[in-house]
């Protein structure tokens, strides 16, 4: 069991690193929430999730996979922006065959909406033929049956896009049986995600997704959550008592060790040049 963990920026993913985590998951959700303060509904562009795929690279040698959302509109952008996202050092991207991306569980009365079955598997097949690399994956996502359109329709679409070129298919559900399911249904590698929104599914340990036959398992906004929440907290604290509890904060010094700042006397020591005695 692979685990991954959703990252929204550069020291979340050295977070991570340290804390043990398989890989990273840059997620559309937590990075618009932490760098735009917006709602996840396609507001952030390609591009700017290439130059943050660079910056989380910089600092971690984990594997890199990215929500390619809906493909940025078809199979020729699935294909330009899947040579992009590797040549920026992912490991891989995520498609989904929505049509729209206003479709979410987090809108109360909002509907998927699905892109016809030929077209979503031409961007699947599209970002396989793209890529200079086969260790680069593709991974498919298919929101059929929370649209309402039935377990054999998420079948018939998911087993289309690994036809086309997917490696690993995203099996969705909150519900352990419907995760069972996916096994049964498919060979190959199933990613699973675990996501605290939801109350049975948050319950479930990595163990309890193994047992289910899940390879790779993602922590999508656990960690987000827990830093949105002590942020806010130690703010309200800080505004109503005027102090903060230290106790609660990170010690600086090893904030300071963590960062590297302690690496920086022998680099200089390293990098120093030796003048000869007289020179200005």
């Amino acid at each position: 069991m692979l685990v991954f963990g959703g990252v929204w920026d550069a020291l979340s993913a050295k977070i991570l690193e340290a804390a043990g985590f398989d890989g990273l998951w840059l997620g559309s959700m937590t990075t618009t929430s932490s760098l735009n303060a917006a709602l996840d509904v396609g507001l952030r562009s390609a591009r700017e999730q290439v130059e943050l795929v660079q910056k989380v690279k910089g600092v971690s040698t984990l594997p890199v996979v990215v929500d390619g959302e809906n493909g940025w509109g078809g199979s020729v952008q699935a294909a330009y922006w899947t040579r992009e996202f590797e040549r920026a050092g992912a490991e891989g991207l995520m498609f989904d065959d929505s049509l729209s991306l206003l479709g979410t569980p987090y809108i109360a009365g909002s509907k998927f909406t699905l892109q016809p079955i030929d077209e979503a598997a031409a961007m699947f097949r599209a970002a396989a033929e793209a890529r200079s690399s086969p260790s680069f994956k593709v991974i498919a996502r298919s929101n059929a049956f929370h649209a309402g359109f039935g377990w054999e329709e998420q079948v018939r679409r998911l087993k289309a896009y690994q036809k086309a070129g997917a490696d690993i298919l995203w099996a969705s559900s909150n519900k352990a049986e419907i995760l069972g399911r996916y096994r049964k249904e498919f060979q190959g590698a199933l990613w699973a995600s675990s996501n605290p929104a939801f109350p049975d599914q948050a319950k479930m340990t990595i163990n309890d997704f193994g047992a289910l036959g899940i390879q790779i398992l993602c922590y999508e906004s656990a960690v987000f959550l827990a830093a949105v929440q002590a942020g806010m907290e130690t703010a309200k604290e800080l505004r109503s008592k005027g102090s903060v509890n230290r106790e609660k904060l990170m010690n600086f010094q090893e904030f300071l060790n963590f960062m590297g700042y302690g690496a920086v006397p022998s680099a200089l020591e390293r990098y120093r040049v030796q003048v000869e005695p007289g020179s200005p």
